[in-house]
């Protein structure tokens, strides 16, 4: 897909986006994980992923992302993924945001992101999104992404995705409005 110059590693041909679920979490319900598992079926691929109002206190510099389930969230995937922050060393989470923000007592943010091949179980699972450009190094091709959106998070597994939970690596609770959208194509 590509508007106005960015392109989105993963995603052609889009069409309508349609709404599958939205979930508002209030800062003070202490929220540490936020699971979607129903509506990620094979009849979308791609998704978007809008995450608005995000806020949490005492963040320190880990990064924010979600854990994939085959099994309609009984059990996540805790390893195996690769960030763009973290080059080769593999992380417990794909990253959706691509920024670190030590010393701050609260963030308010709104981060679109993209979900890449979530449901084919064919060739890498990746996100990316709109938080800024940077590269990264996702092993075991080790391929180099970049430039105006940047891919993210990448699990180099083939797998089939029908669940995941929204995280905060560190375990700091969070709150904001999550939004999961298929993209028709």
């Amino acid at each position: 897909m590509s508007q106005k110059g960015i392109s989105n590693p993963g995603v052609t041909s889009p069409g309508a986006f349609v709404l599958i679920q939205s979930q508002t979490v209030p800062l003070d319900a202490q929220v540490t994980s936020l699971v979607f598992n129903y509506g990620i079926t094979p009849e979308y691929n791609n998704y978007f992923f809008l995450i608005t109002n995000f806020s949490y206190v005492g963040f320190n510099g880990n990064v924010t992302g979600i854990q994939i389930s085959s099994d309609g969230g009984l059990t996540y995937e805790t390893t195996g993924y690769y960030d763009a922050n973290f080059g080769a060393t593999p992380v417990t989470a794909m990253s959706l945001i691509n920024q670190q923000f030590d010393g701050y007592s609260v963030i308010s943010i709104c981060q679109p992101s993209y979900l890449c091949n979530f449901t084919s179980g064919s060739g890498y699972l990746m996100t990316n999104g709109t938080a800024g450009s940077g590269y990264g190094y996702f092993p075991p091709t080790s391929h180099f992404y970049g430039g105006g959106v940047s891919v993210v998070g990448c699990y180099p597994n083939n797998f089939v995705v029908n669940a995941f939970k929204y995280i905060c690596d560190d375990g700091t609770p969070f709150s904001g409005t999550f939004s999961l959208y298929g993209i028709k194509e």
